[in-house]
């Protein structure tokens, strides 16, 4: 029986094995072994059946299993409690964890994924000190999880508690894994700096290394970076991959790069790589169209085997860009005619489009067609891009409909979208209520503090518009450069689409 339900799992047949066991199970034929009890819960967790991990885990107890010593006893608990973790029952997983009479690095690194996994990073971030403390020597799946973990939390401190700890061991020198890793939570902390520095601690790099980094400035809108790290990777030997041409790409793509992009486009086409990567031609569409050169991204467009929607978008999204709407709504209804379905960023640009150009009909048209023509349940993000269109028109008995009717808690941006306009039409009533439930959301948003004075200032209120200069800056959300030399407000630096 054992060799049996093992081979089944092995061969990718885990619900065939799980469906075997609960019929033995209810024979009460003979009991299984450790062999058998890791393939079934590695069936669990790839089926994400928790009840029949229940069953196994109870199976074991009854069979005194884990009251075995040594690493037996090791090896099937931290089965258990990763099993427990990916199939969503982080008490369950918590609780075997903390009953394990020996544990080692693996119970902690299942432990750690757990949580991850399922998005409680600030609780893990816990338990980092007590693997240190406790003398346990992380390996690099430790590094890597941790480093991922505080990503996700954006905790630098506890990074750099990793890091420190990596350069006390000396990870850095015997592990790139464990380098990239450190190099990749830091990039994406913001922490770019920082993520040079350990890059340039790394001894042995690779690829990766090089992508990490390259990724890091992309992500932060860091485009001249990424492009010196590009021919500093060539300098050095490496050769770029899919992954540093699709960031190098987006990375011309911010600056408007357009010659650099296509000599890339060059290198590309020279090495093959459009013909192994699909993402590629997509993101050549993308940097074409971001560059506002739509007719050269058309033109790869045409060419691509398979036109995705992510190029249709941004081939929808480089009209409007220009200026060619007509040609973003013909590009949008012929992609509905090739059966292509929009998704959310689809919409977006669709709305965004409309809101610019004032087309109050078309907008309100497409905002309808998402749920009944596509079946989209339109996000937060939505509803704010037609505030802004009828608040660019002036309609504000129908953004206060919109807010009154959005079925979500308030938004930040929403209101200072709604505050926006009401700076460009003067309306102070509409104006408080959206500056009042903005600095609640944020009491030191700079820019509601700008745009209510700002309306108060238009209105000849001049009483009022310093009162709401006086709360900038008890809240030190203002400063000097927002007045100008006839004591108007200049609106600086405000998050409003568009």
């Amino acid at each position: 029986m054992d060799c049996l339900l093992t081979d089944l799992v092995r061969s990718g047949k885990p619900r065939l094995a799980l469906n075997l066991y609960h019929k033995q199970f209810t024979k009460r034929a003979l009991p299984l072994h450790i062999p058998a009890f890791l393939a079934l819960l590695k069936a669990c967790t790839q089926l994400k059946d928790l009840q029949s991990g229940c069953h196994i885990h109870a199976d074991i107890v009854r069979n005194q299993v884990l009251s075995l010593d040594g690493r037996d006893e090791v090896f099937l608990g931290n089965k258990l409690v990763d099993m427990y973790a990916k199939c969503g029952s982080l008490e369950k997983s918590q609780q075997v964890f903390d009953m394990l009479t020996h544990r080692d690095i693996v119970s902690w690194n299942a432990l750690l994924a757990g949580y991850n996994l399922q998005g409680h990073g600030v609780e893990v971030l816990k338990v980092i000190q007590k693997i240190l403390i406790d003398g346990l020597s992380p390996d690099v799946v430790t590094f890597v999880l941790l480093s991922k973990i505080c990503e996700t939390t954006g905790s630098i401190v506890q990074g750099q508690d990793v890091h420190s700890h990596t350069v006390r061991v000396g990870e850095l020198e015997k592990d790139s894994v464990v380098g990239n890793a450190l190099v990749d939570m830091y990039a994406k902390c913001g922490a770019l700096r920082k993520a040079q520095e350990v890059f340039n601690e790394i001894q042995i790099r690779d690829v990766v290394s090089w992508n990490v980094l390259i990724a890091g400035y992309t992500q932060h809108g860091n485009g001249e970076e990424a492009l010196t790290c590009l021919e500093d990777m060539k300098s050095n030997g490496f050769g770029p991959d899919a992954v540093t041409f699709l960031c190098i790409l987006k990375a011309c793509g911010i600056l408007g790069a357009i010659e650099k992009g296509e000599s890339i486009h060059n290198d590309i086409v020279r090495d093959g790589w459009l013909e192994r990567h699909s993402l590629i031609g997509n993101a050549l569409v993308d940097m074409y169209a971001k560059c506002g050169a739509i007719a050269k991204a058309q033109i790869v467009f045409d060419e691509l085997p398979i036109q995705a929607l992510v190029s249709w978008n941004s081939l929808i999204a480089g009209y409007a860009q220009v200026g060619k709407d007509e040609l973003a709504f013909d590009t949008f209804n012929e992609m509905i005619r090739q059966g292509i379905v929009p998704d959310l960023i689809t919409c977006t640009i669709l709305l965004t489009t409309c809101s610019h150009s004032g087309l109050l009909e078309k907008g309100q048209m497409y905002f309808a067609s998402m749920s009944t023509c596509f079946g989209i349940r339109p996000t937060v993000e939505h509803h704010t891009c037609v505030i802004d269109l009828f608040g660019r028109a002036g309609h504000f008995e129908k953004v206060q409909t919109l807010v009154d009717e959005m079925p979500y808690s308030e938004n930040h941006t929403t209101w200072l979208t709604v505050l926006g306009a009401c700076h460009k039409w003067t309306n102070v009533k509409l104006g408080k209520l959206a500056f009042d439930h903005s600095i609640q959301l944020d009491e030191n948003e700079a820019a509601a503090y700008v745009l209510m004075r700002n309306i108060y200032t238009a209105a000849g209120r001049r009483e009022d518009a310093d009162k709401i200069k006086a709360m900038g800056v008890e809240k030190k959300a203002w400063e000097e450069r927002y007045d100008s030399e006839d004591g108007s407000v200049e609106a600086t630096g405000m998050l409003l689409l568009g």
